[in-house]
């Protein structure tokens, strides 16, 4: 999908990411537009090589519409979301956070199980305790 917004008034495109023409390599695209007030800004959404005869997409608009501050989604209404769409993210989002909280617990195991080997290597090992020697409580004569 190609992202253009055109200022009605004087007829400028404005092309994503900084580019001066349409930006076919990117699948998330950011315009940034100056506009006067009155300024009436046309947002074109062009299709090109769909494997489909639609294709779904997120339009987020941030800026001063009309006098008044917006931010949020240009979702159209009157299209709620299906019953699959929502079931498929609330199983992605509980399965990534299950990922997450499995390499978090991994993480933690791993770092628990260096420290305890690092205080047994601390430790000294009675069996590779060198031999007392008998004769040293003994004097001299080492006669018991």
């Amino acid at each position: 999908l190609d992202l253009t917004v055109t200022n009605n008034g004087d007829g400028k495109v404005y092309y994503p990411n900084g580019r001066r023409n349409k930006d076919s390599i990117n699948n998330v695209e950011r315009i940034i537009a100056d506009a006067s007030d009155g300024d009436t800004m046309l947002i074109t959404i062009e299709a090109a090589n769909l494997d489909r005869a639609e294709q779904p997409f997120a339009l987020y608009l941030t800026g001063c519409f009309g006098s008044q501050a917006f931010s949020g989604d240009a979702a159209p209404q009157g299209q709620p979301m299906d019953s699959k769409t929502k079931i498929t993210i609330i199983a992605c989002s509980v399965f990534g956070f299950l990922l997450i909280l499995l390499i978090v617990c991994w993480v933690c195991d791993k770092r628990r199980q260096k420290k305890r080997r690092g205080a047994r290597k601390a430790q000294p090992n009675p069996r590779n305790k060198p031999a007392q020697d008998n004769n040293e409580h003994h004097g001299a004569t080492g006669r018991y």
